[in-house]
């Protein structure tokens, strides 16, 4: 049963849905959220129903201390179990690897190198021999040129980013990147949906317009080395000539 069907009586059907779950119990840890937490489940009708007063000290509280924590070791025992089990079968198409002290890992991700540089370029690399903690290691000097720089793709589909011109525009989201990028980075053009505009802008909520990516909040590496960020990411809004809608830009806008 769902509140569409009875939208009237939503806020009656929410304590029976919390007790329906807090008395069910997990598959992973084979016990009620109710009895991890409070080491019992919850209480029915009749366990409402008042009893006398007897005033007098329960000799069952260290007993259920004791059974309280006895329900949390099982709960960790099957829990453990569960992750063995999920990693068993999660480490079948995984190559087993073992490091030792003094070895070194160098992990190259594709993304960073340009298409250009293929298996060829690898070839020619320069290995030679260091000595780390003592034992000699290989080492391989690779050399990249100036514009290969690592640039990371950090606006993509749903991204929120700002507008810092007076386009009437605040906020919009990325729709898509374009010449064909996953993803777009500094200094890029995007597709977007207008989300958050002003009354009397030159652009509307829900206009689908171009932006060029002026700040990015994802650091970006520089031929000479350095690197630029942004504490938020910011458009510019174009037309389809790329000329500005606005008349002035707020805040910085680096050379990219």
């Amino acid at each position: 049963m769902s509140t569409s069907d009875c939208p009237r009586q939503w806020d009656c059907i929410i304590p029976q849905a919390e007790f329906a779950y807090n008395s069910s119990k997990n598959r992973s840890s084979g016990r009620t959220p109710s009895k991890v937490v409070y080491g019992r489940n919850p209480n029915h009708i009749l366990d409402h129903v008042s009893i006398p007063n007897i005033s007098k000290i329960s000799m069952e509280a260290e007993e259920f201390a004791d059974h309280d924590n006895e329900i949390h070791r099982q709960v960790q025992e099957r829990l453990q179990h569960t992750y063995d089990r999920l990693k068993e079968v999660t480490d079948v198409h995984r190559r087993h690897v073992e490091f030792e002290e003094g070895e070194i890992m160098v992990y190259l991700r594709k993304e960073i190198f340009p298409a250009e540089y293929s298996k060829t370029h690898r070839k020619h690399e320069d290995i030679d021999t260091a000595t780390f903690g003592g034992k000699v290691v290989q080492q391989y000097s690779v050399t990249l040129s100036a514009h290969m720089v690592h640039q990371g793709t950090f606006i993509q589909m749903r991204t929120n980013l700002k507008v810092v011109d007076n386009s009437g525009a605040k906020r919009v989201m990325c729709i898509q990147a374009l010449k064909g990028k996953k993803g777009a980075r500094l200094g890029d053009t995007i597709i977007a949906s207008v989300k958050e505009a002003q009354p009397r802008g030159k652009v509307k909520k829900g206009d689908v317009v171009y932006g060029v990516v002026v700040r990015a909040a994802m650091q970006r590496g520089r031929c000479d080395g350095s690197e630029i960020k942004f504490d938020d990411n910011a458009v510019v809004l174009v037309n389809k000539q790329g000329e500005p809608i606005g008349t002035r830009v707020f805040g910085p806008v680096p050379h990219e």
